[in-house]
C-alpha cells in the first residue's frame, strides 16, 4: 500500500490565506463541473514506499523536526502484528520518521491539533488510538521539535474507543459502543492546558462521528454521525 501525493496544497500559513484557499478550491470545483476537459489535478506522486502498508494519512501545519511546514502523519505496518505512526515533511525529501512504534502493538488513526496561528511554544497535539491495554483506547501526546511529553490516556476502560476525529479548536469526538463522546482541550496553547471530562452527546446506535474544522466564530465546531 502506497500513499500518493496530489499537488493541490498551498504553501501558505493556514489562517492568513484560508479565504484564498477556499476561493481557489471553489474555483477548481466550478471548473470541473462546467468543463470536464479541464485538468485541475496534477499527476499523483508516491509519498511512501511500496514495501510496507501505508494508510490513513492526515496533513497539518506544525513546527516539527524539519522546522515549520506541512507534515503528513500516517499509519505504517510491515506485518499484521504491529502498526506505527510515522511523519514526514510534506515537501521534504528526507525519509519518514517513526513517532510511535513497537513490535507488538498497533498505533493508529493519527489526529493532529495545531494552532491556526503560530503558537508561541511551537507545540502541537498528536492524538491516536492504540491497543496497549488489550482494547482500543485514545491517547494524547504533546509534541514539538524539541520535546515529547508523557502520554495522556483520554480513555481507559474495557470498551473499544475508536473513530477519533479532532479539529484545530481543541475539540474531539469519538465512538464507543454505539455512543458518541465529545471532549475539549481547555486553554490549549497555554502552560495550564487540560482536558475536559468526556461528555456523551448521543447514547445509542450512533457511529462514525465527524467534527467541523472550526465552528462559527471559532466555537468548538459542528458534530455529525
Amino acid at each position: 500500500h502506497v500513499l500518493y501525493l496530489f499537488n493541490l496544497c498551498l504553501k501558505y500559513p493556514p489562517m492568513k490565506y484560508k479565504f484564498i484557499a477556499l476561493f481557489i478550491l471553489l474555483s477548481s470545483f466550478m471548473a470541473v463541473t462546467s468543463n470536464a476537459q479541464n485538468n485541475v489535478w496534477k499527476t499523483p506522486q508516491p509519498f511512501t514506499d511500496s514495501l510496507t502498508i501505508n494508510r490513513n494519512p492526515m496533513i497539518a501545519y506544525v513546527d516539527y523536526f524539519d522546522g515549520p511546514g506541512y507534515y503528513a502523519f500516517w499509519e505504517r505496518s510491515e506485518d499484521s502484528l504491529s502498526t506505527g505512526i510515522y511523519a514526514k515533511n510534506f515537501y521534504g525529501s528526507d525519509d519518514p520518521q517513526p513517532i510511535l512504534m513497537d513490535n507488538v502493538h498497533h498505533f493508529r488513526n493519527p489526529q493532529v491539533m495545531s494552532s491556526v496561528y503560530y503558537p508561541a511554544d511551537s507545540a502541537f497535539y498528536l492524538l491516536y488510538e492504540s491497543d496497549l491495554t488489550g482494547h482500543k483506547d485514545i491517547y494524547l501526546l504533546y509534541l514539538s521539535a524539541n520535546f515529547m511529553l508523557d502520554t495522556i490516556n483520554i480513555t481507559n476502560d474495557t470498551a473499544d474507543d475508536n473513530h477519533l476525529r479532532v479539529n484545530s479548536d481543541g475539540s474531539m469526538v469519538w465512538e464507543k459502543d454505539g455512543q458518541i463522546l465529545f471532549a475539549h482541550i481547555e486553554n490549549m496553547y497555554t502552560p495550564g492546558w487540560h482536558l475536559s471530562d468526556p461528555v456523551i452527546i448521543s447514547d445509542s446506535n450512533s457511529y462514525n462521528p465527524v467534527i467541523s474544522c472550526l465552528g462559527p466564530f471559532y466555537s468548538s465546531g459542528l458534530v455529525a454521525w
